[in-house]
C-alpha cells in the first residue's frame, strides 16, 4: 500500500486503487475534466458518526459537456435501456446534458464503491425526472462566463446530511445550478 503525505494526513490506496485517508476519519473523492477539478470531502465528525463506526464513502465526478462527443452511441454501449430512453427523449443540447448527468452520476457511484469506469455495468440505472427522492445524490450544472458547461455529481453513503459544500476549481467563474431530483430505477 503506497502512502502519500498530504496536509492533514496520509493518502493510501485500497486494492482497487481507490484513494483514502489512512489516518483520518474522513472520506474524499476527486475528479477533473477539461479546465475544471472537483473535490468532495466527507468528514465523519460533521455527520455524527461515532468513532467505532466505519466512515461513509463519497464519490464525485465532473465532466465538461463536449458537444462533439457522440453521446447517443456511447450511451448505447454503457447505459441501461431506461437511461438511453431518458437521453433520447430530448433533442440537441438537452439530450447532451442528460447524457452527462447520467454519466456523472454513474461515475460518482463507481468511485464511491471503488470501481473504475470499466465497471460501468455495475452501476445502478440513474435518471433525472419529475419525481422527488430523499437521497444522498447531488447533481449540478456549472456554466462559465465563456460558455463552457460542466456537470458535477456527488454521491455518498451517508444519510441525513445537508446539501454538501462542494469545492470546484475552474479557470473562470461559473454560474451554478442544482439539477434534481435523481431517481434510481
Amino acid at each position: 500500500m503506497l502512502g502519500v503525505l498530504c496536509p492533514g494526513g496520509v493518502v493510501a490506496r485500497e486494492e482497487s486503487g481507490r484513494p483514502y485517508f489512512k489516518d483520518m476519519r474522513a472520506d474524499f473523492s476527486i475528479s477533473h475534466s477539461q479546465n475544471a477539478a472537483a473535490v468532495a470531502v466527507l468528514p465523519a465528525a460533521t455527520i455524527g458518526i461515532p468513532y467505532t463506526d466505519s466512515i461513509p464513502r463519497v464519490g464525485c465526478d465532473i465532466q465538461f459537456v463536449n458537444p462533439k462527443k457522440d453521446h447517443i452511441d456511447i450511451s448505447g454501449h454503457f447505459f441501461y435501456a431506461g437511461e438511453q430512453e431518458y437521453i433520447a427523449s430530448a433533442d440537441g443540447e438537452e439530450s447532451l446534458r442528460r447524457f452527462y448527468r447520467v454519466w456523472c452520476l454513474k461515475e460518482a457511484w463507481l468511485k464511491m464503491r471503488g470501481f473504475s469506469v470499466f465497471d460501468m455495468a455495475q452501476a445502478p440505472c440513474f435518471c433525472v425526472g419529475e419525481q422527488t427522492t430523499e437521497g444522498s445524490e447531488y447533481l449540478y450544472e456549472l456554466k462559465t462566463a465563456g460558455g463552457e458547461l460542466y456537470i458535477l455529481a456527488m454521491i455518498t453513503e451517508a444519510e441525513d446530511i445537508q446539501e454538501p459544500e462542494i469545492r470546484w476549481f475552474l479557470e473562470e467563474k461559473a454560474e451554478v445550478s442544482r439539477v434534481w431530483p435523481v431517481m434510481y430505477q
